[in-house]
């Protein structure tokens, strides 16, 4: 048979060999030699997991290999990993990584590798000392050093202008670090709010507010106007974005800033900021601007907009702010409806919309996309309204009306607002359905057995408030596990592995009960969720998007209200499905509703999203509110 299938092999007949061989390598000791036939008839073929199955059987019947064959199982198993990254299966692929480096612990390939993922999830463990790194960690630490002397960053740094930029400053150099002095007006608006996405601790949250709070009394005691260059509005292309994650009230900060953005704005561009003449026509001109209509939250969220409004007696123009387009777009656009692409710089698409006289701008969402808030910090339209796709005041004198949802406000929450407050039923919206669901196994996503807790948050939106939570919820069910999702910004992510890790010990809880999954796509993401047992909302700052991604798989739920909107969207979704009960009365009892939710029965949840996908008679009522804001 050796020979034989040694024959095939030498012809080329990769397949036929493997046949032959597969039953001879079923019994409980088979042949060394036929197993490296077995290796390479597989290999041949690109079957890289029965190579590996037979590679390991290799392995057991010779525990020493050679170095030869030691080097071709770590390749080997370096191409199963690169493989499972292909599939989003990233959890597989790290341990196919090790496995390489086990075998040949100076694969390169491996290496490099594992070294990406680990720097992704932030595990320490995994991360391999290489002169690249060092090299790099040494460069970032003198650009750093002169910064904080307030030298310029030499040629090769990064720009000092982007919001990127600067909240790496922000990640480095901590609360108490000096501000850095700067002549432009983006990097001294950078200068001034950066803000980290993750925080060490409560105290290092309070400080960071503290630092803000000055950062932002020294702004706006800065009044001299700029002087108008060739960057124009790009030099106020700013978010505070960060800010609104800290679980505070922030309609005073919002407003001083609001109030001083649009004094630089209308300085930079004094032609475009005189208030508009309020001309009506017989037919109003609405413009829903934004820099997501695309596969996105925020597409997702209000592309039923669209359709709403073009069955309103107006004008309705879609205004995507380039380059953000894609097929999304133009199927979200219906007949009747124009799309315009506007430039990506601001100062163009200002232009563009001023020349364009609309009777009512929206805009979904102010606060993610930093051009954004140039063009709203200017009178670009008759009447100029924002909603909550980034839930939180705008503070810009310019905007007359905040659209929310009145299931998600609580009492009274007029006061968190610097706009007037017009509030819609339901979820406010219609939200588009993902698509099909993939079900996959938990083996084949290299998940763990046993009960699966799950936070899709992003980093940025795990308080310290939650630690408690967490750890709690782990402690009253035995033999848990947390899975987290993997950042782009892995610094922010070892902050928040730190934070928990010094917390567990505390609790006398395993760090090790934390798994972080590398960034995947929206597809495999709903995957991962499907096969969890419990979703972990987060104080403060609530699920939206990612709650009702849970819906859709059909997976349970804890939440907790918090004291604004942007804490409070789980809740109100719960509450609009039937399932108040999965709703935390207080902190106190978080973790004990968590252990009851675990062994609930899913089928109600598989309804759940059925029922949050009606409107609620939302989209009647947005239609209604621009016809009567357009009287």
């Amino acid at each position: 048979m050796r020979d034989q299938a040694l024959a095939l092999l030498k012809a080329g007949h990769a397949a036929q060999a493997q046949r032959l061989l597969t039953p001879l390598l079923a019994n409980a000791k088979p042949d060394p030699d036929l197993l490296k036939l077995g290796i390479n008839a597989a290999l041949m073929q690109d079957d890289l997991d029965q190579a590996w199955q037979w590679f390991e059987a290799l392995q057991s019947r010779l525990p020493d290999l050679d170095q030869a064959l030691a080097r071709v199982g770590s390749k080997l198993a370096n191409r199963r990993g690169a493989r499972f990254e292909q599939q989003e299966r990233g959890l597989p692929a790290q341990s196919a990584y090790r496995a390489a480096l086990l075998l040949w612990p100076e694969n390169p390939d491996a290496r490099a590798n594992l070294h990406r993922l680990a720097h992704q999830t932030a595990t320490l463990t995994d991360l391999l000392p290489s002169p690249e790194l060092a090299s790099a960690i040494s460069e970032l630490s003198q650009q750093l050093q002169r910064v904080l002397r307030g030298e310029p960053p030499e040629p090769t740094a990064p720009p000092s202008d982007s919001l990127t930029d600067w909240q790496r400053y922000a990640e480095l150099a901590g609360a108490d670090a000096p501000m850095p002095p700067t002549l432009g007006l983006l990097p001294r608006i950078a200068a001034h709010l950066s803000l980290p996405m993750v925080y060490e601790s409560h105290a290092d949250l309070a400080a960071w507010r503290h630092r803000y709070q000055l950062g932002m009394q020294e702004l706006c005691a800065d009044t001299a106007a700029p002087k108008p260059d060739r960057d124009g509005l790009k030099q106020l292309a700013w978010s505070n974005f960060y800010l609104a994650y800290q679980g505070a009230d922030d309609r005073d900060l919002q407003r001083q800033y609001g109030t001083w953005l649009s004094q630089m704005a209308a300085a930079l561009r004094p032609e475009l900021s005189a208030p508009r003449s309020l001309v009506r026509s017989s037919r109003p001109k609405v413009g829903l601007i934004s820099g997501h209509w695309y596969q996105s939250t925020v597409g997702s969220y209000f592309a039923s907009w669209i359709g709403a409004l073009a069955t309103a007696p107006v004008q309705v123009d879609v205004l995507a702010l380039a380059p953000n387009l894609d097929a999304f777009t133009r199927a979200i656009v219906p007949h009747g409806v124009r799309l315009h692409e506007l430039p990506a710089d601001p100062d163009r698409a200002a232009e563009l919309l001023h020349a364009a006289q609309y009777d009512l701008l929206i805009y979904p969402e102010l606060g993610i996309d930093t051009r954004l808030l140039a063009l709203a910090a200017l009178p670009l339209a008759n009447l100029q309204w924002a909603a909550w796709g980034h839930p939180v005041t705008t503070g810009l004198p310019t905007i007359q009306r905040y659209l929310s949802v009145a299931s998600m406000e609580p009492p009274g929450a007029s006061a968190h607002y610097t706009e007037p407050l017009s509030l819609l039923p339901g979820i406010g919206t219609q939200y588009r359905a993902p698509g099909a669901l993939q079900h996959e196994s938990r083996e084949a996503l290299g998940l763990p057995p046993g009960p699966l807790l799950v936070c899709p948050q992003s980093p940025f939106k795990i308080h310290p408030d939650q630690d408690t939570l967490f750890a709690e919820t782990l402690a009253a069910i035995p033999e848990s596990r947390l899975l987290l999702f993997a950042s782009e910004r892995p610094l922010a992510l070892a902050k928040l592995r730190r934070r928990l890790a010094q917390l567990f010990a505390a609790y006398g809880l395993d760090p090790a009960r934390v798994i972080v999954h590398p960034m995947v796509s929206r597809p495999r993401f709903l995957s991962i969720l499907a096969v969890c047992d419990l979703m972990l909302d987060t104080c403060h700052w609530s699920g939206g998007n990612t709650a009702l991604d849970t819906l859709f798989v059909g997976l349970p739920m804890v939440a907790l209200e918090g004291a604004f909107m942007r804490g409070r969207q789980s809740a109100a979704m719960l509450g609009l499905a039937g399932l108040a009960h999965a709703v935390a009365p207080n902190r106190a009892q978080y973790a004990d509703l968590a252990r009851q939710l675990i062994a609930t029965d899913r089928a109600a949840w598989r309804q759940a999203f059925a029922a949050v996908q009606d409107d609620f008679g939302a989209l009647p009522a947005l239609r209604e509110q621009v016809l009567a804001g357009l009287v």
